[in-house]
């Protein structure tokens, strides 16, 4: 789940820099979340998200949902997709070093490593795919959406009792209402039918679907682990990119760059970490066939018969 969520959001870069660069920043991030909601909205069960969980789900809509993407579409238009997909590497390493310094996550040596390995391959991913025509401001404002990322990353770790695509929607809400009132306070244009398609189509692709595996990888693994699994984003990104046209320099630069980030993620492919813990009685829930059998464990790990429908 966790490289399937990375491969969906590294895809979305290019197709921003295709359909969005001449749209307003706030108008693209408004697209590209209503197309996150409408993609997790099939899924949403109906079961009330706690309240406890409300203010955290408004908080990563406003950090991930409006101001990210907002800066994602900007830094796009001023320093190209291939460049800025190469920076998104940058994401991880925030989100392992958030997961660590706040929340306390274990993260062992060989995570450690691998971020350091990712975070060197991403600075050489950088100087490789920089030219004159990049922007140094571009880049700053893709560094700072993966910055609002990895908090938004964190944040969202932190919530385990709601539904993802509850999650998901609720979070999209609050970013498409702030972006659609900084969109129409900075008279930005309105988009062309085909351009809104195609970037609907790619927030539900990149943001609604790759979210929510995201989230369903954390609660498997943890923030720090996904998050390092989440750094082959940029290939996928940067390949994309590369089909669509658009080139950088690359060379020997290039080759060392993808060596560091290949090697910081087989490191953290062959980590394990475990050991024993206690922990107190849970409250899940899960859905039901009408007319499906029954058959799993519950408190005191006595399994219950078939179930038939009344």
């Amino acid at each position: 789940m966790a490289i399937a969520s990375a491969l969906a959001f590294g895809a979305t870069a290019p197709l921003i820099g295709r359909f969005g660069a001449h749209l307003g920043a706030w108008t693209v991030a408004a697209l590209l979340y209503i197309g996150a909601a409408a993609a997790m909205l099939p899924g949403w069960r109906t079961r009330p998200v706690p309240k406890s969980d409300l203010r955290r789900i408004a908080i990563t809509g406003v950090l991930g949902a409006m101001l990210a993407p907002a800066a994602l579409a900007w830094g796009i238009a001023h320093t190209g997709a291939l460049s800025a997909s190469l920076v998104l590497a940058l994401e991880a390493i925030f989100t392992v070093v958030i997961a660590a310094l706040v929340f306390h996550e274990h993260v062992g040596r060989r995570v450690a490593a691998a971020a350091l390995l990712i975070a060197t391959g991403a600075m050489v991913l950088v100087a490789a795919g920089g030219n004159s025509a990049v922007g140094a401001l571009g880049i700053a404002a893709v560094a700072i959406a993966t910055l609002l990322w990895a908090i938004d990353n964190a944040i969202t770790g932190t919530i385990v009792a709601a539904d993802p695509s509850a999650v998901v929607v609720l979070k999209s809400a609050t970013g498409i209402a702030g972006a659609l009132l900084f969109a129409l306070l900075s008279h930005e244009a309105l988009p062309d039918a085909f351009s809104a398609v195609a970037l609907i189509a790619a927030g539900a692709i990149g943001f609604g679907a790759s979210l929510r595996w995201y989230v369903l990888a954390q609660r498997t693994f943890g923030v720090a682990r996904t998050a390092s699994l989440f750094s082959i984003a940029p290939f996928a990104g940067s390949a994309i990119a590369y089909a669509f046209g658009e080139r950088a320099t690359a060379g020997p630069l290039f080759a060392l760059a993808t060596g560091l980030i290949a090697a910081g993620v087989a490191l953290h492919l062959g980590e394990r970490h475990d050991h024993p813990h206690r922990h107190g009685s849970l409250v899940h829930s899960h859905p039901h066939a009408p007319d499906a059998e029954h058959r799993h464990a519950h408190d005191g790990g006595k399994a219950l018969g078939t179930r038939k429908p009344s």
